[in-house]
């Protein structure tokens, strides 16, 4: 999911975003966002044994990555088009 919007901003300012570090920070703060969802969804899910709650949070996650990576490979085509 991250990597995707990672590549979203990488594309629209490229100069600014890799001279930065940005890119580091990013990453970093996006790693340890995308770590504790999985933290929390599986919590819920084996450790309180909510099972419908869960699945729900998983599939919530990779509905929400479905959506974001077909948004940033759209919008990586136009960039790379407007080349």
């Amino acid at each position: 999911m991250f990597i995707a919007l990672e590549r979203i901003f990488s594309t629209t300012w490229p100069a600014v975003y890799h001279k930065s570090g940005l890119n580091l920070v990013f990453l970093a703060i996006a790693s340890v966002i995308s770590y504790s969802f999985g933290f929390c969804a599986g919590h819920v899910l084996y450790i309180q044994g909510l099972l419908t709650e869960g699945i729900l949070m998983y599939n919530l996650i990779d509905v929400t990555t479905l959506i974001i990576n077909r948004i940033g490979i759209s919008y990586c085509e136009g960039r790379y088009r407007d080349l």
